[in-house]
């Protein structure tokens, strides 16, 4: 048994470089554009941290701070404790268990996939305005998901001590958590719908749009593409995401429910979905920044709807990680009625 290598040792050696390459991957992302817009012979660029720019310039701080947190700042965050966690399986697990923690609350925000589908958006739905096209940004940005996501894949094992997950929590928080998650998150969803969350400038004419409005126009011009992606992630993804809580508290009070393996598969589903809800908030950033060509064509932000979104978008997330899976585990135990 001797020549056979460690296991945590082995998942190190290919997780190490990934998080490393990762983490040098950030720089270029952040400053290369990823996509470009053109009008009547004027051009504006998209890049991350261009769009944080413009948004804390449309006087939006707290959303500034929420989405440089699910982009760069998770990115860093996870691909940084995987690095540590490389580095920690050649001596000790002295501080495995905190960094792994770390390490799995930054996989709760990123979103990376999001962030390439909202450039694909926007270019798409700006077709008709101008001239629009993907940057080499884009590039480094497909690169920076691809291989964070197998470092994440091989960096599992270095979250585990005894075979145990050790990122995960000891205690699980009480179900009227969950359920004040849920009501908050309905209580939200209904301004986050009706208020205006763009104002769109276009020849002088203004016009607000609230997220269904977006939706309908982009199926007005025969988007529908577009607009059953948008609606998908940015109005039926946070609907559906707070009946299934809802439906899951329910059943883990009443207990002993007809479908225990249904209910798995369902938070399994709404795990999987939950980062897709900040889709449109990337739109807006995006259209913010590379529609801004003055009486031609401009996008500003409305600030009262824009808040009520974000505020829904982090109840839902947070509402979904607050759920006690392992209720669903004694569910499927018991004997069926």
């Amino acid at each position: 048994m001797s020549g056979e290598q460690n296991p945590e040792r082995k998942a190190a050696q290919i997780t190490l470089p990934l998080a490393l390459t990762a983490l040098l991957l950030l720089v270029p992302v952040s400053v290369s554009p990823l996509m470009r817009m053109e009008v009547a012979g004027n051009s504006r660029e998209f890049y991350m941290l261009k769009g944080l720019t413009d948004l804390q310039a449309e006087g939006l701080p707290p959303v500034t701070a929420i989405l440089g947190w699910c982009f760069l700042g998770t990115a860093f965050l996870k691909n940084f404790t995987l690095l540590m966690l490389s580095i920690r399986a050649w001596t000790d697990h002295g501080w495995q268990q905190k960094l792994a923690a770390c390490s799995r609350f930054a996989g709760i925000w990123e979103s990376y996939e999001v962030l390439l589908i909202g450039v694909v958006v926007c270019m798409m739905s700006l077709s008709g305005m101008g001239h629009s096209q993907l940057s080499f940004g884009f590039l480094y940005l497909l690169f920076l998901w691809i291989i964070s996501t197998l470092a994440a894949r091989y960096g599992r094992v270095l979250t585990t001590v005894g075979g145990k997950d050790s990122s995960k929590p000891k205690a699980a928080l009480e179900p009227c958590v969950t359920e004040a998650l849920v009501v908050t998150g309905f209580l939200l969803y209904v301004p986050a719908m009706l208020y205006p969350v763009a104002s769109i400038s276009f020849h002088g004419v203004n016009e607000s749009r609230t997220l269904l409005g977006g939706v309908t126009e982009l199926l007005r011009e025969d988007k529908w593409l577009l607009g059953g992606i948008v609606f998908l992630a940015s109005i039926a993804v946070p609907f559906l995401k707070l009946a299934g809580l809802g439906t899951l508290t329910l059943a883990t009070r009443m207990g002993r429910p007809r479908t225990p393996k249904m209910l798995k598969r369902v938070f399994r589903l709404i795990h999987t979905t939950g980062r897709w809800a900040l889709l449109d908030l990337f739109v807006l950033v995006i259209l913010v920044s590379v529609v801004d060509f003055g009486f031609m064509a401009s996008v500003r932000l409305e600030s009262t709807g824009v808040y009520f979104f974000c505020a829904l978008v982090i109840t839902t997330l947070l509402a979904a990680e607050s759920f006690d899976h392992q209720s669903l585990e004694t569910l499927n135990r018991a004997p069926q009625l």
